[in-house]
């Protein structure tokens, strides 16, 4: 298949002469073909088009006009809802003969196919800083007759990608500065000032991977004997179980991570919070325990800001990681931490919310790992990305005398983190930890 991805690749147009069929409407038949003869062009592309625009506050790029036929319905859709605005992009031919019709839609603007999606950033600077654009096909381009606008929504479609993929990029960019800044009255204690304060006390990282289920019994019994550290996501099941984690852990400042985090209020009197300096600013407020925070006080350089423990993630398992690492913790045990699906398809824990909906979630596949068990699993890039810079930060641990490994048989391999069955685990002193902790609370 041909793939169009530079403009230079796209075939010449050759409009012909317009045709006008009974319904008073006028079109080119190499655009359209006879797309409009039995109902005429208003009923068709009304029915194509019923639900297609329904999303407020939002830029629609449309990859061509269908002879100008779409652009009245375009105009109406933006009258109704002033928050709309439309761009339609088209070849030069069309666009110098809808000129010459002299008609009016001030909602919809004009651009040849080249025009680039950065050229249109300052002009639409609303939609496009907050994402809140959608390309769409014309009928041109949905009834695949038209060799020039297939190939121009294939060129449209790649460039757009890339646009969005930067726009969303700076977007979130944005998130975390702000999410750093709201939190400055929050961030009071930095975990800096307790660097090595747990070199006797061994850890365990709980995630929210389908492994976790495996080892809810052994954590009960041994909770007291070892330092845990859990991904807030993990609160419910945590709550639900009677397990009080010594550390909850919060890093995201998306609002999912709020619907995802929230039951970890519950631990307050309980447990620390250690979060980033940009976690969701609603869970912090929420929180009426002892926390503390990682990474700078300032998205900014300030010569008077304290040294901290700076986190990169990528996943909130990484980043625990690194505290637990910071800490001291001679031995670092992971559980629920998989980076890969489960052997019936499943991402999380069996209470989770996505593992209850199941289908209702589409998992992305991109790559497959093996197992401790042998298996070949499925995962994704996003879980093949934290597993690396996982097993990399197990590697540099080793050099500082701290060992990783994995309680999970069915968590995916890794060189530097060999599986080993709970009955192996090196428990630490319970009197220990909990002088550790106490010292710990005290400061904050």
């Amino acid at each position: 298949m041909t793939q169009f991805n530079t403009i230079d690749a796209l075939p010449k147009l050759e409009l012909g002469t317009p045709k006008t069929n009974s319904f008073g409407d006028t079109y080119f038949e190499s655009i359209n073909q006879k797309a409009f003869d039995n109902i005429g062009a208003k009923a068709t592309l009304t029915k194509t088009f019923a639900d297609a625009f329904n999303q407020e506050k939002t830029l629609y790029f449309v990859v061509g006009s269908d002879s100008g036929l779409l652009l009245p319905l375009l105009q109406k859709e933006a009258e109704q809802d002033p928050s709309k605005h439309f761009v339609v992009f088209e070849a030069p031919e069309v666009i110098d003969y809808l000129k010459q019709t002299e008609q009016n839609y001030p909602k919809v603007d004009l651009y040849p196919i080249t025009t680039p999606f950065e050229e249109l950033e300052q002009r639409y600077p609303l939609y496009i800083s907050h994402n809140r654009m959608q390309l769409v096909r014309s009928l041109s381009v949905l009834d695949k007759r038209s060799e020039y606008y297939t190939a121009a929504w294939e060129y449209k479609l790649s460039e757009f990608r890339s646009f969005q993929q930067s726009n969303i990029g700076f977007h979130t960019t944005n998130v975390f500065i702000n999410a750093q800044i709201y939190n400055c009255v929050d961030n009071i204690y930095p975990i800096a000032q307790f660097q090595q304060q747990f070199s006797q006390t061994p850890a365990l990282l709980l995630g929210g991977g389908p492994t976790l289920d495996a080892g809810i019994e052994w954590i009960k019994r041994h909770k007291a004997q070892i330092l845990i550290l859990a991904a807030g996501r993990i609160s419910a099941r945590l709550l639900r179980e009677g397990i009080d984690p010594d550390f909850i852990v919060t890093v995201d400042p998306n609002d999912v991570s709020y619907d995802n985090t929230k039951q970890m209020e519950a631990f307050s009197e309980k447990s620390v919070l250690i979060h980033t300096n940009y976690a969701h600013h609603s869970l912090l407020a929420e929180w009426r325990g002892a926390h503390t925070f990682t990474d700078r006080l300032f998205p900014w350089a300030e010569s008077d800001q304290p040294d901290n423990l700076a986190t990169s993630g990528p996943t909130v398992t990484n980043t625990m990681a690194s505290i637990a690492t910071f800490l001291g913790c001679p031995r670092i045990y992971l559980l629920g931490v998989d980076f890969c699906y489960g052997a019936e398809g499943q991402t999380h824990e069996s209470s989770s919310l996505e593992n209850q909906l199941g289908e209702m979630f589409v998992h992305t596949i991109g790559q497959k790992v093996r197992t401790n068990s042998g298996r070949l699993a499925e995962t994704n890039d996003a879980f093949a990305n934290a597993m690396k810079e996982m097993d990399h930060a197990a590697q540099i641990a080793k050099q500082k005398g701290i060992a990783f490994y994995n309680l999970g048989y069915e968590s995916a391999s890794m060189e530097n983190i060999p599986f080993i069955e709970t009955e192996e685990v090196q428990l630490g002193d319970a009197v220990q930890k909990e002088q550790a902790l106490e010292k710990m609370v005290e400061a904050l």
